[in-house]
């Protein structure tokens, strides 16, 4: 991940989860998804990440993630919570992070991720990621031809 894409996605998750403190009020539950590009080359990786941000405590909440195995090959996932207390408002995050490896070229959309608070659905948007050809595709080993006398002297090792 390059430096500015990863600053970028950063500051994204950032101003969201601000933007979330300053209207604490409005909705109990909040859930956003992002990912760190919207396009990669098949030989490459992308963050896919989901943050939930509640002013009430979600007991062992039932998160609906996405089918991400349908286009993509999970290297590897994480899960964090955070809890803040400040002014006397509590504010409880958590974040599911997944490491993501194309499966083949083209459009994918990976759907929206959600949960449901005392009968309330709360959704993220679906996010659509482009793969492309890879930059550096995986060279080709050359088959060399047996020669008479090597496949002779194998089939003698082999009896």
């Amino acid at each position: 991940m390059s430096g500015l894409s990863k600053r970028l996605f950063l500051t994204l998750c950032f101003l969201f989860c601000r933007c979330l403190t300053l209207h604490a009020d409005e909705a109990p539950v909040a859930i956003m998804a992002a990912v760190d590009k919207n396009e990669i080359a098949l030989d490459e990786y992308c963050n896919y990440k989901i943050v939930i941000s509640s002013s009430v405590s979600l007991m062992n909440p039932k998160i609906q993630i996405p089918d991400l195995e349908k286009d993509f090959v999970v290297l590897s996932s994480s899960r964090s919570q955070n809890i803040a207390i400040s002014g006397g408002k509590t504010r409880i995050q958590i974040i599911l992070d997944y490491f993501l490896k194309p499966k083949k070229e083209g459009k994918a959309t990976v759907g929206p991720a959600g949960l449901t608070y005392r009968g309330k659905h709360y959704a993220s948007e679906p996010i659509i990621i482009n793969t492309v050809p890879a930059k550096n595709p995986a060279p080709e080993i050359p088959q060399e031809e047996e020669s008479e006398e090597s496949a002779a002297s194998r089939e003698k090792i082999t009896l």
